[in-house]
């Protein structure tokens, strides 16, 4: 019996009951023979799907199981307008037919049918990426798209759990006690921030060049060069994103030295409309900006005649910056610091989604009524 299919068995004991194994099963089949045939017929259906130009058909499956519905948007947000409600459908829609068509594409043809569905049951169920190797658990009420793969991670994960397989032992004493136990939705995060802790000495450099893309050209130029490298953005979940940004305005993106020492690695973007600056993300949690990106974002911003606009953040960034580092090294707090942080004259401005996740680890640090003492 394949050791795939006994692995599936293992990490995914219901599987054997689920309707669309037991559909295809006999009385006499036992569990590993069930599931076996249930993941032929996957490799079937899939393979005459992509002869006869009918993946659609997959993907629309997939989009019926998955997809939030338009009264779970409207039980999270009911005041949200129909265009957001449709824009956020089809986000994730087209977030998934990217995972469905990487499963389908030459680029995967190598992995068995067995391992696809290992992993494509969990990256289904990964939420938001929030960074350190953490992801929030998708329900049917995540409003985001899903996430974009990250084809390293997928290689990785292939190539340990083969070994694994085979009883051979892993050099990675932590990643073989997450395949022991199969969680996947573990080991995913894992293995990407093994993969963060690889690219942080390049990434800490902050040595980088930016790339104009613009208005009206080819979006898969600008995709491909994002997509699965875990920046979150929007642009990332579809071509068709990207083309979208791209009729309106120029985009351009900072990207610092991956592994191959070559100018590949997202980590800043500005999109604009009519030369004026109307979006600005980083990479960290929620879209923020990173510590040490500050200075290079502020010389390029300068050259935008609406720059004035997001001084203010940038400054509120490098203060904030500025005080995390100083509270993760115990040191004393001046009464502007503090002023700042309590937003006491001034609320604090961002470039990313809400507030930086730092600002809520400061204070969760401080004793807010001695601080406030200090102040009066």
């Amino acid at each position: 019996m394949n050791k795939g299919i006994i692995f599936l068995n293992n990490h995914y004991p219901n599987l054997q009951f689920s309707k669309e194994v037991m559909h295809i099963s006999t009385k006499s089949d036992d569990k590993n023979k069930k599931v076996e045939k249930y993941i032929n017929r996957l490799e079937i259906v899939t393979t005459r799907a992509l002869k006869k130009n009918k993946l659609s058909l997959i993907k629309q499956f997939y989009h019926d199981k998955y997809v939030i519905t338009r009264e779970n948007i409207i039980k999270m947000d009911e005041n949200l307008k129909e265009n957001d409600i449709v824009d956020i459908i089809n986000k994730q829609k087209k977030s998934l037919d990217n995972i469905i068509d990487y499963f389908v594409s030459e680029k995967t043809s190598h992995y068995p049918t067995w391992f696809k569905y290992y992993v494509f049951q969990i990256i289904v169920k990964l939420g938001v990426y929030k960074g350190k190797g953490v992801y929030s658990k998708r329900t049917d009420k995540t409003i985001k798209p899903f996430i974009s793969i990250n084809s390293d991670v997928i290689q990785i994960l292939y190539d340990e759990l083969t070994k694994f397989l085979n009883n051979e032992k892993l050099e990675d004493e932590r990643l073989s006690e997450l395949l022991k136990n199969g969680s996947f939705s573990k080991i995913y995060p894992y293995i990407l921030r093994k993969l963060d802790f690889l690219y942080q000495d390049s990434n800490n450099s902050k040595l980088g060049i930016w790339k104009k893309y613009e208005m009206g050209s080819d979006s898969k130029v600008l995709y491909d060069s994002i997509f699965g490298k875990g920046t979150d953005w929007c642009l990332s979940v579809g071509i068709d994103i990207v083309e979208e940004y791209l009729e309106k305005g120029d985009i351009y993106i900072y990207y610092t030295e991956d592994k191959n020492k070559q100018f590949n690695s997202p980590r800043l973007v500005i999109r604009t409309e009519n030369n004026q600056i109307c979006e600005i993300r980083g990479i960290s949690l929620d879209q923020h900006i990173e510590s040490g990106m500050e200075e290079i974002l502020e010389e390029k911003i300068k050259e935008f005649p609406n720059k004035d606009e997001y001084i203010k953040s940038l400054n509120d960034i490098k203060l904030l910056n500025n005080i995390y580092e100083k509270c993760m090294k115990k040191v004393e707090l001046t009464n502007n610091e503090l002023e700042f942080l309590y937003e006491i004259n001034n609320k604090i401005s961002f470039l990313g989604y809400g507030r930086d996740e730092k600002l809520n680890k400061i204070l969760s640090l401080r004793n807010k009524k001695e601080d406030l003492q200090k102040l009066s």
